[in-house]
Order: C-alpha cells, then structure tokens, then sequence
C-alpha cells in the first residue's frame, strides 16, 4: 500500500468512526436525557469525538449544562453533568461551520428517502430530478448501492448508434435497513448507520 492510499484510508476511517460515534451519542442523549461526557463513552465513541459532538449540541441550544463539577468528599468528584433541552428527532443532528443546527437533508439522505417508496423502480434521471441532487451524485451513491447489494435491477442499460436506454432500478426489500441513509464513502464503499448503532464500531 503506498503512503497516500494508505493516507486516504486513515482520513476515511477516521470520518467513518466520527459518523459513527456522533450517532451514539446522539442515541445516549436521547435515551438518559440528562448525563455526563462519561455516560456518552460506549463502545465505538471516543473521548474527542464526544467532546466534540457535545461541544456542538451545546453551541446549538440542543444541550444544556446542568450542574457544574463539584467535589464530594476528599478526592472524590462528580462530574459536569448536561441536559438534553431541545430533541430534533431520531436523526443525528448535523451543524454549520458556525455550530448552527442546520436541518437541511444532504444529498444521500435525500436520495435514499427517495428510493424506498418507489417499488415500480426509478432512473438515474428520475431518481435526481426527484430528490433534487445532481445526476453525477445520484449515480456515484446508486452505484455503491449496488455494488453493496442494496440495489436490483429491472431493466438493464441499452447503448446504441441512434441513443441510449437508461437502465431501471429499485431497492430490494430485503435491504430497506432502516430511516437513516447509508453514507458512500470517499472510496466509493457504503457505511450502514442503520447496521451500526448499539453494534459493532466500522
């Protein structure tokens, strides 16, 4: 492996376990309400990743610091504890540059709400128009869709002299694995957040 394959595979994996450990703590959030950094510290999430998601929900108005850190007895402490104040949903959050909360859908969220209902199959240019992402975009995430299994298709692509036919797709039931988009990564494989959360760390 040379070094920049092997430098582009670190930044991805890197990315990945972020993706992955801001989503758990997001479930832990919502699940206690009110906790520490030390409650959000479960398998697959990292003390700078917590610290940087909380950071961020706090930045946002979603989290609230509760009581600060006090000491008990002798060298005993408790922790800063925090309260969930505002919960947007299942859905990790996403934020701005500037720590906003920013509700937008990103592109593969759009197309993958897209795909589930439409059981009679989609186009490339069907599937773009619809959900409003450019064709180049929606073809790269269709293409790790189906490279990963998730995707079967109806009627194959036609090239000829005179014009071409697109080729027809649609999910497979099997593999509606949940709300949360699958994320292509920047090799072109798929990471399952739905496979993911209270399982194994990618």
């Amino acid at each position: 492996m040379t070094v920049e394959v092997a430098d582009k595979t670190k930044n991805q994996t890197r990315y990945t376990r972020h993706v992955f450990g801001s989503r758990l703590c997001w479930h832990r959030m919502r699940k206690l309400k009110v906790f520490s950094i030390r409650d959000l510290l479960v398998p697959g999430v990292s003390i700078p990743v917590a610290r940087s998601f909380l950071g961020k929900t706090v930045t946002a108005g979603l989290v609230r610091i509760k009581t600060e850190q006090r000491r008990i007895s002798g060298d005993e402490v408790a922790p800063r504890t925090y309260e969930l104040i505002k919960d947007v949903g299942r859905r990790c959050p996403h934020f701005g540059r500037a720590g906003a909360l920013d509700l937008t859908p990103k592109p593969n969220e759009r197309l993958w709400a897209a795909i589930k209902p439409l059981r009679a199959g989609w186009t490339i240019t069907e599937l773009a128009s619809l959900a409003r992402v450019n064709p180049a975009t929606t073809g790269n995430y269709v293409t790790a869709l189906r490279n990963a299994g998730y995707i079967e298709t109806l009627v194959r692509p036609k090239n000829s002299p005179v014009g071409g036919n697109e080729g027809r797709y649609r999910l497979k039931p099997s593999m509606d694995t949940g709300p949360d988009a699958p994320l292509r990564q920047q090799d072109g494989t798929l990471f399952d957040p739905n496979l993911s959360v209270g399982g194994e760390a990618p």
